[in-house]
């Protein structure tokens, strides 16, 4: 009785699988040349700057970002600058939704001024992925 039903139900369920496994694909894997970064210094100042050649590496829980920091730390009025190799956890902000996910990220030392500096939200755009254009959001 109801084998008519049995070919568009194996297509659906194969367009669903194929549609949420490339959206679940990392967002920011190969994203960008740069991303553009600002943070505070612990002991007070400013850095402004940029990871250049970023990579994201998923994990269960957060992402490692890799690549060069580059950028000029502003201390009482006085510039630094900045270029260190980059390699931390970030974790996804409770502020994400369908079309952007928010990283934050831990302190973490700037060697040229013995510093840690806390890094403010980096905002990433979802990419509309899968065969139905974005349609899904999972």
């Amino acid at each position: 009785m109801f084998q008519w039903l049995k070919i568009p139900a194996f297509a659906l369920g194969f367009l669903m699988l194929f549609a949420g496994s490339t959206a679940l694909a990392p967002h920011g894997a190969a994203a960008a040349e740069s991303l553009q970064v600002t943070g505070t210094l612990a002991g007070g100042g400013s850095f402004e700057g940029q990871i250049v050649d970023p990579v994201f590496v998923p994990y269960e829980h957060s992402m490692e970002l890799s690549g060069q920091l580059e950028g000029v730390v502003t201390i009482d009025g006085v510039e630094t600058a900045i270029d260190q190799e980059f390699l931390e956890q970030v974790y996804g902000s409770a502020r994400s939704n369908c079309k952007t996910v928010y990283y934050s990220f831990l302190p973490f030392l700037l060697e040229a001024v013995g510093e840690e500096v806390q890094l403010d939200e980096l905002a990433m755009d979802v990419p509309n992925r899968g065969l139905l254009g974005g349609l899904l959001i999972i």
